[in-house]
């Protein structure tokens, strides 16, 4: 016996490997083995009346399991903003939600220097997340303004908005330096700025907890994006089992769709 499928529904079938004819039991075409060109070759058989399968099945689909894979697919978008902020070296906005900046774009500068630059204030800010992550509590954030000298002049921390901006750092790190500041005395911290441009500079090792609750958030979306490109495959494959069981007559569930007779 040969193990193929049927060159109509594709449906599997067992064929004698001395038959001239054989029938597909899914489908009820008839096809018959003939030479040609020194070749054995299939060659359906015409006006060959083709039965009805014992029972017309439908495909349904499970929408259940369907709702899952649209919500998973909504993550889909944040994908692009978690590869930015890994390995892109961009600023990343969402709306609602408020930009992060990245430190990656100072980091992959082709040359970059470390100085010490002097803090001239520094406070703390109470921020209410806003938009899809809305929430009754607020958060505390640690915020500084900083200045160094390169060649003479005096540069600050800038951003879209404009120069001698705030600078959101860790709360250990804050504590030092508002320590200092409220003595009296002088409080300094390392800046990374970038050698060509010293206006893109940001304070070292000095990521604050609002950052990583960002990182957090964007890739947990993202692997959540990427589940539900996964179960999208998986629900085209699955729809192409379906319509193969609803060929041969068989009635079954796979994952998102079900095979069942008609109501």
């Amino acid at each position: 016996m040969l193990t193929g499928s049927c060159p109509d529904c594709r449906a599997p079938i067992q064929i004698d490997r001395n038959a001239v004819f054989f029938t597909c039991p899914a489908c009820g075409a008839r096809f018959e083995f003939v030479e040609k060109n020194g070749r054995r070759v299939v060659r359906r058989v015409e006006n060959w009346p083709s039965p009805a399968p014992a029972q017309r099945l439908e495909i349904l689909l499970r929408v259940d399991r369907f709702v899952l894979l649209l919500v998973l697919l909504a993550a889909v978008p944040l994908m692009l903003p978690v590869y930015q902020l890994a390995y892109g070296g961009q600023d990343i906005t969402l709306p609602g939600i408020g930009t992060l900046e990245s430190r990656p774009k100072i980091e992959q500068a082709s040359k970059t220097t470390t100085t010490t630059a002097y803090v001239t204030e520094a406070r703390v800010m109470e921020r209410r997340p806003a938009g899809v992550v809305a929430t009754r509590k607020t958060t505390l954030i640690y915020e500084v303004r900083y200045q160094f000298e390169v060649n003479g002049q005096w540069y600050t921390f800038a951003n879209d908005i404009g120069k001698n901006e705030w600078f959101s750092i860790n709360k250990a790190l804050w504590e030092r330096v508002a320590g200092e500041l409220d003595a009296g005395g002088q409080s300094t911290i390392q800046v990374k700025y970038v050698t060509a441009d010293p206006w893109t500079n940001r304070p070292v090792n000095a990521e604050s907890a609002q950052r990583m609750e960002w990182v957090i958030l964007l890739f947990v979306l993202g692997f959540a994006g990427f589940f539900g490109l996964v179960m999208a495959y998986a629900t085209i494959c699955n729809y192409v089992k379906a319509r193969r069981l609803a060929a041969e007559g068989i009635t079954g569930k796979l994952t998102y769709w079900e095979v069942v007779p008609p109501k």
